[in-house]
Formats: structure tokens, C-alpha cells, sequence
């Protein structure tokens, strides 16, 4: 995990703006977004800072990959989104046909958990029959209407959940802040960024941080 990475996500789960960190760091706004972009590399200890500043300890390990690697993730790139789907996915459910239903409701959403990561290129086969929306609290009961008319998921073994905060986040507007539109089958969908997918993941159990830095990092690979 990089150390702009790092900061991100420590900075989005503490819900500080760039400006508000950078006075607390007593450091210019334009130094902080460098870290962030990657433009400029802080040090050790600047990490360690802003880390304690956002409210938490800075661990070092070394998360299991699961065998994801760049070449993995190439692979996964070089396929349309829809086909990265269909490819990871275990027995009938068809996550596809959810998104297509969300999207098509015209409902404001952000896609998060395996399947966003899916469709950002990470090469693990989808765990179970689950998808994760963040709805605009506008459009939930929009939403929640549409995904009820999908046969699987009202009477089969499919599951969608739609989440108002996911750890580590503030809800929807915090997450289509630095979302991905994916092209899906003619329909623009969000997708949560793989820094917010860290967040939310290192918020909870933890159990794909691996997995997604392997991801991020195979990702920034490619041209």
C-alpha cells in the first residue's frame, strides 16, 4: 500500500478535508494533495503524522495477496466490465442483471464490496450471491422498488443490500466524490474508487485489504 494511499484513506475515514488536515499537520493544502496524488512523496514519519492526527495507529504488515497479481489483473482489464462479472461469478446469480435494474431506475447509487472491485479489475471469483449498493437517501424507496421486481433476488437465493453509511464513510455523497463511472451494457453505473474500497474494508474486518492493494497496484500498471 502506497503512502498516498495511506493517507487517503486515513484522511476520508477521520471525514477531514484536505484543508482541515493540512492546518492541523501545519502544512500547505497543495503539499497535502501532492502526497495524495502522488505527485510527491512524504516521509515515514509524515505518514505516522497524519495517521495519529486522523485518529489511528499506523500498522505494518503484510496482507495475503491471495495470488492476485499485476498479470492477473491485466488480464481481468483487457475484458469489458460485463465479462469481468460473468467470469468471477459462482453458480446463477447474475450481478449483472441488479446493476443493469439499478441503473435503468434512474436511481442515484454507488456500487461497493466484491463487485465493485470486480469491475475495477480484481481477478478473485465473487464470494457469494451479494451485491452492495449506497443509495442516495433520496432514492432509496425508488431503488429498493426496482431491485424488487428481479425474480432472484425476491424469490431466489440472490441478495442485494443497500447500505446508507458503510464503515468508514459518511454515506453516498462521500463515495460518488471519487467514484468510477463504469460503462455497463449502455448504462453509466458508479463504482466506489479502490482507495474507498480499502477504507471501507480496513474500517471493518479487514479480510480483502490484500486483495485490493494487490488490485490498486495492478491497476496503476497499466498504461
Amino acid at each position: 500500500m502506497q503512502a498516498r494511499d495511506v493517507i487517503v484513506v486515513a484522511r476520508r475515514r477521520a471525514g477531514l478535508t484536505q484543508a482541515r488536515l493540512a492546518v492541523a499537520l501545519g502544512v500547505a493544502v497543495e503539499t497535502l494533495a501532492a502526497w495524495e496524488s502522488g505527485a510527491d512523496d512524504p516521509s515515514y514519519r509524515q505518514v505516522q503524522d497524519v495517521v495519529a492526527l486522523c485518529g489511528f495507529d499506523l500498522h505494518v504488515g503484510l496482507p495475503h495477496a491471495d495470488g492476485v497479481t499485476p498479470e492477473r489483473v491485466a488480464a481481468q482489464l483487457r475484458l469489458a466490465p460485463a465479462a469481468r462479472l460473468a467470469g468471477l461469478a459462482v453458480g446463477p446469480f447474475d450481478h449483472r442483471e441488479v446493476l443493469l435494474a439499478a441503473a435503468g431506475s434512474g436511481a442515484r447509487f454507488v456500487v461497493i464490496g466484491e463487485v465493485a472491485a470486480a469491475l475495477h479489475g480484481w481477478p478473485v471469483p465473487l464470494a457469494g450471491h451479494r451485491v452492495e449498493l449506497v443509495p442516495h437517501p433520496a432514492d432509496h424507496d425508488a431503488l429498493l422498488l426496482a431491485l424488487g421486481q428481479l425474480e432472484h433476488v425476491a424469490h431466489g437465493p440472490g441478495r442485494v443490500d443497500l447500505l446508507e453509511t458503510p464503515r468508514g464513510t459518511t454515506g453516498h455523497d462521500d463515495l460518488a466524490a471519487d467514484a468510477r463511472t463504469i460503462r455497463l451494457d449502455g448504462f453509466d453505473v458508479a463504482v466506489a474508487s479502490l482507495v474507498d474500497l480499502l477504507r471501507i474494508d480496513q474500517a471493518g474486518d479487514g479480510h480483502h485489504v490484500g486483495v485490493l492493494i494487490a488490485t490498486l497496484a495492478g491497476v496503476r500498471d497499466e498504461p
